[in-house]
């Protein structure tokens, strides 16, 4: 960066200089560094449809997610339960018993 600044006219190319160099790699950290801090709260700002949207689905599976789990709870459970353990599931299996 010194470099930069000390020779900013010199030239390297005819129209690339050490000072465009400098101000080109100053601005690229800033932006870096200010996408790194507000990016993810400007993205949402910008598509605030997209976060609307995760709202409602989420205050929706609050609301009727318990449905899905009840429905699972009564008709999961019981199978599970008269298939027993695991180890049962699997000693059938090695021994070639099926249901």
């Amino acid at each position: 960066m010194w470099a930069c600044t000390r020779f900013a006219n010199a030239e390297i190319v005819s129209v690339i200089t050490l000072g465009g160099i400098g101000i080109f790699v100053i601005g690229l950290i800033v932006n870096m560094l200010v996408t790194f801090i507000f990016g993810k709260t400007a993205v949402r700002f910008i598509r605030w449809r997209d976060t609307f949207l995760r709202i409602a689905i989420g205050f929706g599976l609050c609301l009727f997610g318990w449905i899905a789990a009840w429905l699972h709870l009564l008709i999961f459970d019981p199978m599970y339960l008269r298939r027993g353990s695991l180890a049962a599931f699997r000693r059938q299996k090695t021994l070639g018993i099926e249901k």
